[in-house]
């Protein structure tokens, strides 16, 4: 039902009312707090978590996108149910908490580093960025499976049956015909992953090296003292982050042509 006049006003502040109090209260609140109060905010230590979360979310994102990438692209040029169960058993790493995971790398690298101290390596992986862009993969790799599959499946077999019939490799086709087809898919993934792997908090306060701030360990420890007004910036920050990939994602729907497909 289309609803006209003053049943349309009331119906829209009606529905406007949880997102006032939910998100743009606020956000403009924290915007007030980050102008008004302390413009020293944005000094090296806030540039250098910033930095650190965007070159740990790109990281992250791509080599999840890619993982996901090869593994579907394997599982359906080759048929492998084994790839395809192994896919499906990684996207329970979403439903993880990111303190559990954490304490499972943790616990897994301590075994790896003992090993490597038994045959005088001179490696040590705990409490490296190692262990923490894992523990993205792997709490992220559902979102990436998600877009890509839902790619592949929109991406006829009949491309895959003609190379087999003349003979091109798995990876030309993979190149030449998959990878332009998907590109939308793995922006998207990227994106996303992206953005999760900028607000996780537990796995980051856990696995990460010292001296080693992100946005969001930053908005926690000034938020666990109280300094809500510090807390405000990196805050911002976040959230301006976890925006972008829904404004470029409506966008791209908004100007996709009629019946056709977000990838």
């Amino acid at each position: 039902m289309k609803l006209k006049g003053s049943y349309s006003f009331f119906a829209m502040i009606f529905c406007l009312i949880p997102v006032f109090i939910g998100f743009i209260l606020p956000i403009i609140e924290l915007i007030n707090w980050t102008i008004n109060y302390k413009l020293d905010f944005f000094n090296r230590d806030f540039l250098k978590s910033a930095f650190n979360s965007l070159l740990l979310a790109l990281i992250a994102a791509f080599l999840c996108t890619m993982i996901a990438f090869l593994i579907n692209f394997t599982a359906r040029y080759q048929g492998n149910k084994l790839l395809s169960f192994l896919s499906s058993t990684l996207m329970l790493g979403y439903a993880v908490p990111g303190l559990i995971l954490a304490i499972g790398i943790t616990q897994l690298f301590t075994i790896i580093d003992n090993s490597f101290y038994l045959f005088r390596i001179d490696i040590i992986l705990t409490g490296s960025l190692i262990g923490l862009i894992i523990a993205y993969i792997i709490k992220s790799y559902a979102l990436s499976n998600s877009t890509i599959e839902s790619g592949f499946q929109r991406i006829s077999n009949s491309f895959d049956d003609v190379s087999k019939t003349f003979n091109i490799s798995g990876i030309k086709l993979m190149y030449k015909i998959h990878l332009p087809l998907l590109r939308t898919g793995l922006l998207t993934s990227i994106l996303l992953v992206g953005s999760e792997v900028i607000k996780e908090l537990p796995a980051t306060l856990i696995l990460r090296p010292f001296n080693f701030e992100t946005l969001a360990v930053s908005a926690y420890n000034y938020a666990s003292e109280e300094r809500m007004y510090e807390a405000a910036a990196p805050s911002i920050a976040i959230v301006i982050v976890g925006l972008l990939p829904i404004i470029i994602l409506s966008r791209m729907i908004k100007n996709s042509r009629p019946g056709e497909t977000l990838w």
